[in-house]
């Protein structure tokens, strides 16, 4: 099957002490690249036969009370990409 996947992440964390409210996305460690990698290696065999078949990948950082992260993951299929 010639169909993809988009893959959305959002990855909580929980705002240290010692970080200003002013601060308002964890612009720190760990990269989100490295985060993204690590949930897409988890979801193969499970969610996607292999992570090649992710075509639109969105990823964010945030601080929230709870950490942890929201993963969407819808098909994609080859009549939805367009070109210019």
């Amino acid at each position: 099957n010639g169909a993809g996947v988009a893959v959305s992440i959002v990855f909580f964390f929980e705002r240290p002490k010692s970080v200003s409210k002013n601060r308002t996305y964890p612009n720190v460690k760990p990269d989100i690249d490295k985060l993204c990698r690590a949930v897409l290696d988890s979801l193969t065999g499970i969610c996607y036969r292999d992570d090649g078949k992710v075509v639109d990948l969105t990823a964010r950082k945030a601080y929230d009370d709870i950490p942890g992260c929201l993963i969407t993951i819808d098909a994609y299929g080859n009549d939805s990409i367009t070109t210019p």
